[in-house]
């Protein structure tokens, strides 16, 4: 199970890619405050159709909204991915360097959207000029994602048929 933050998703959204994540063999959960919050807004009917929404207790949004107060620069629905991702013990994507290491000091496995759109890649959803393409238009957008090492990742499966494991 893949718990997704608002940065990955936006990054796949922007990038026109969020029916692709559907296809996937992973379901992709959000904690319900961080869809509504941050996400509903931009998502039509469709594009929310990839996403399996999950209650967050009250509990668990007071442990959020404590974590996000104190140092560490994430924010409280950062704080509810990383609680989620344990809860359900899930693979949480992100982003966010701060959210990151987070999740690395409580043991969990952490992915970004490089890894996401490799899985693409790898399971024949999305051919490499594709997600070049999709690359660029997470740029473009706005997004984070280290452009010149993600084409030369791509380069690189093209020329071996493998991804290295992503740092």
């Amino acid at each position: 199970m893949l718990i997704g933050d608002a940065s990955v998703i936006i990054d796949f959204e922007s990038a026109e890619l969020l029916a692709v994540i559907r296809d996937l063999e992973d379901v992709v959960v959000v904690p319900d405050l961080l869809f509504e919050d941050e996400l509903s807004a931009d998502l039509g009917p469709a594009e929310r159709q990839p996403f399996r929404i999950e209650q967050m207790s009250a509990i668990e949004v007071a442990e959020a909204d404590a974590a996000a107060a104190g140092p560490g620069g994430t924010s409280i629905y950062d704080q509810l991915a990383l609680i989620l991702a344990r809860r359900v013990g899930g693979i949480l994507l992100t982003g966010d360097q701060a959210l990151k290491r987070a999740a690395e000091a409580v043991d969990l496995e952490v992915h970004g959207t490089i890894w996401v759109v490799e899985r693409m890649v790898g399971a024949g959803l999305l051919d490499l000029r594709a997600a070049g393409d999709a690359y660029r238009r997470m740029v473009d957008a706005g997004g984070h994602l280290p452009l010149q090492d993600a084409l030369d990742r791509l380069d690189t499966f093209s020329a071996t048929g493998r991804f290295d494991p992503v740092a």
